[in-house]
């Protein structure tokens, strides 16, 4: 059973939200910051996908996870990350760059998982 403490902890941690307009598409999106749990998932998938020393779809795997509507509500599923992938590269790197910010994770990060 959670501590009195936790469970102040987990109910003042609200996920965080950033809208981004992308005038390309005419609309806003919303990054969201990840939790710990799905950071670790993403970084677990992202160290099996490992081709070479290239990680595979590394955009489109992290943003189906980051990506979402004003409610929180993701875009698509994490299985559906091809639908990200056929989007134009432009916006997306764009998207890509402002879910790293929100979500601390560096190119530094994404080089460390290509080498394990």
């Amino acid at each position: 059973m959670p501590s009195e403490l936790l469970k102040q902890i987990k109910a003042a941690d609200k996920p965080t939200l950033t809208p981004v307009e992308v005038p390309e598409w005419g609309v806003t999106v919303y990054l969201k910051q990840m939790t710990v749990g799905e950071r670790d998932s993403f970084e677990q998938e992202m160290s099996q996908r490992v081709k070479g020393n290239q990680l595979d779809n590394p955009r489109s795997r992290f943003l189906v996870r980051v990506l979402c509507d004003e409610k929180g509500q993701p875009l698509c599923s994490v299985d559906e990350f091809a639908e990200l992938a056929s989007l134009g590269s432009k916006p997306m790197e764009r998207l890509f760059e402002a879910a790293q910010k929100t979500n601390r994770m560096g190119d530094d990060d994404l080089e460390e998982l290509a080498k394990n």
